[in-house]
């Protein structure tokens, strides 16, 4: 198969735990681009949020921002799609999520985060994994009375999320609400974590979309992941890649399995795309 575009989740994937970027995953990273391939970040995050040595890749185009809800072009620094939801169905989807009783926050203008300040001020108490907490802590801002707020402002939401420290809960959230509003997407990319977007905001559906842009078949894409919001991407794509330590969810959906983010996964796929090819 000549391979033409490589999608890849961050968090668990691409990153090590620690998130940083490992030299032999820049390396690969490099030698697929020297080799034609396009490089597509596809994250739950916003651009800004990016680790900066994922984000000054000099090859670094197009991005798959906050599970799909932003299809950017770097280069032009501009949206290619949106798929957002209204204040109205956002304002309802966070009055529902607070009754299961988690944390509560969300992304707008395409590079910023909120979240309700009594929460921010407890993120010790809510988000046990040391590098998610400080995700969190560096890229919300807090605020009272988060819905109302929405409803002043006037602006769509891109992502709304919960923290739950109970999976029992955070299942439940994750199985109940799409049923509850049908134009909602609920995934989590994160322990303990509900990620809510607009039906269309899906990775799955953002990867169709910018290889039709791009005039490339989504069968000569490749894409890896490692939880389930990445589920769909894994799907559409020609070779869908789970992680090692990938959720049960994302093994399902995927057509391979390589080795963990801390042991080089993504690298080891992408030099064996790249023999393939050459073979």
């Amino acid at each position: 198969m000549n391979w033409r575009i490589l999608f890849c989740d961050l968090d668990g994937t691409l990153l090590r735990t620690d998130k940083s970027l490992s030299p032999a995953t820049r390396a690969a990273l490099d030698r697929a681009d020297a080799a034609g391939l396009l490089f597509v970040p596809a994250t739950g995050r916003f651009f800004n949020g990016i680790p900066l040595a994922v984000r000054e890749l000099p090859y670094l185009r197009y991005a798959v921002l906050m599970n799909g809800a932003l299809v950017y072009d770097r280069r032009e620094d501009r949206a290619l799609r949106r798929a957002e939801l209204d204040v109205d169905t956002a304002a309802a989807v966070m009055a529902r999520l607070q009754d299961y009783g988690g944390t509560l926050d969300c992304y707008m203008e395409d590079s910023q985060g909120w979240m309700e300040a009594r929460f921010y001020g407890e993120l010790d108490r809510w988000i046990t994994d040391p590098a998610a907490r400080e995700i969190v802590r560096a890229s919300r801002r807090p605020m009272e009375d988060l819905p109302g707020y929405l409803r002043r402002r006037g602006r769509p939401v891109q992502k709304i999320q919960g923290y739950f420290r109970d999976p029992a809960v955070q299942r439940a959230a994750l199985e109940a609400l799409p049923a509850e509003f049908p134009g909602i997407s609920a995934a989590c990319s994160l322990p303990g974590n509900v990620e809510i977007t607009h039906r269309d905001a899906t990775k799955g559906a953002a990867l169709e979309f910018l290889c039709g842009y791009l005039g490339i078949p989504a069968e000569r894409a490749a894409a890896f992941g490692d939880e389930r919001n990445d589920c769909s991407m894994l799907r559409a794509a020609g070779l869908g890649v789970a992680m090692g330590n990938a959720a049960p969810e994302a093994r399902a959906a995927a057509d391979a399995v390589t080795a963990s983010n801390d042991e080089d996964g993504v690298a080891r796929m992408i030099v064996h795309l790249l023999e393939e090819d050459v073979g």
